[in-house]
């Protein structure tokens, strides 16, 4: 087995000097750099930990406050939905009742002309009528009192002939 003694070069060195052994160097000043990383490292390493922390909680707290933000918000625009639906349904309704009321007002007054014109077309018809019966009357009258004029002048001239020849 191989003895190793890594303290023989100190013991034998009779002054201070460089050590040619890369390997015992190296060990030397890793655990002296590894040695002040962790004294002052530590310091600047715990205060980079606590900034990330306080980012990180900071961020958190930020995510939070925009999801209770957004949670509002959507809880009024359902609520705004839930109204706007409410008042299309409510518009809906008040216009079906409309077009109703106007439809029958509208068929009414349809009616109402049909049974104005059909009054005026009868009274039309029964002045014509009339009108017909009283010409046919006055035609007849006047035929008939011509005839009987005409006899009237004819018993009149045959009279008097009668009265004069006598």
């Amino acid at each position: 087995m191989l003895n190793v003694n890594i303290f023989l070069p100190l013991s034998e060195a009779e002054g201070f000097g460089i050590n040619t052994d890369l390997f015992e160097t190296n060990i030397l000043n890793l655990s002296v750099v590894i040695g002040v990383l962790i004294y002052y490292g530590r310091i600047a390493l715990g205060d980079l930990i606590t900034d990330r922390k306080n980012t990180i909680l900071r961020n958190l707290q930020e995510a939070d406050n925009k999801l209770r933000e957004a949670e509002e918000n959507l809880a009024f625009a359902n609520k705004n939905f839930e109204t706007a639906k409410l008042k299309a349904e409510q518009i809906r309704s008040q216009g079906l009742v409309l077009s109703g009321q106007t439809s029958k007002a509208l068929l009414d007054a349809v009616e109402e002309d049909i049974k104005r014109l059909k009054a005026s077309n009868l009274s039309s018809i029964r002045f014509e009528e009339e009108k017909s019966i009283n010409e046919v009357v006055l035609h007849c009258f006047t035929d008939n009192f011509t005839l009987l004029y005409k006899m009237y002048f004819i018993m009149y001239m045959f009279v008097s002939f009668y009265f004069i020849n006598k």
